[in-house]
């Protein structure tokens, strides 16, 4: 019964709950940590007397991160750039494919960006340093959706000493070392969608 000065349910129109709302979205987008990477970045040889545009020693040629004034026949100033530190929340990465933040430029494999690691015969996908700190690793396990034609390997030295692993099976490192990097080899054709490592466990 609807006493007189107020609307019924239909006059005010009914939205969902709040947490019903909250539901739904966490049902349907996954947020995946991703690692902290920190660089480091030279600042160039260049020479500079005087104001931000005169006075430069050399052809100027661009500029880089904050419109900083570099010369040379790279258009760099010779900058170099450094991996310093990489670390993942509870010693944990996850890679689903959707990014091509830490592959490494030698890859062969379809590494793409689309959500996905395709493999033929003979190629093989290999990571840039998932973690780099000063903690050392003592074991890891490699996990992937599907192991089919493929061998797994990490390197707990920085890439100096791979190891084969097992398939979501925890291993001790013989190469201890600070610093991860995974690759994958393919002896036939392969699909992989989603990688995590856990380390340290």
């Amino acid at each position: 019964m609807v006493e007189r000065g107020q609307l019924n349910n239909d006059e005010i129109g009914y939205e969902p709950e709040v947490s019903t709302i909250s539901n739904l979205i966490s049902n349907t987008v996954k947020l995946v940590p991703g690692p902290r990477k920190t660089i480091q970045k030279t600042i160039g040889h260049v020479w500079i007397a005087g104001s931000s545009t005169n006075a430069i020693a050399g052809t100027w040629t661009g500029t880089q991160d904050g419109q900083q004034l570099v010369a040379g026949p790279d258009g760099d100033g010779g900058r170099v750039e450094t991996v310093s530190k990489v670390v993942n929340q509870n010693n944990k990465y996850m890679d689903l494919f959707n990014t091509t933040t830490y592959k490494d430029a030698t890859t062969t494999a379809t590494w793409s960006g689309n959500g996905q690691l395709t493999l033929t015969s003979g190629q093989f996908a290999l990571s840039e340093s998932i973690y780099k700190d000063t903690i050392t690793i003592n074991n890891a396990i490699i996990t992937v959706d599907d192991d089919t034609n493929v061998t797994l390997e990490l390197s707990a030295d920085g890439g100096s000493n791979f190891e084969t692993f097992t398939n979501d099976t925890l291993r001790t490192f013989n190469n201890k070392g600070t610093e991860i990097l995974w690759k994958i080899t393919a002896t036939g054709n392969a699909t992989i969608n989603n990688l995590t490592i856990q380390y340290n466990l």
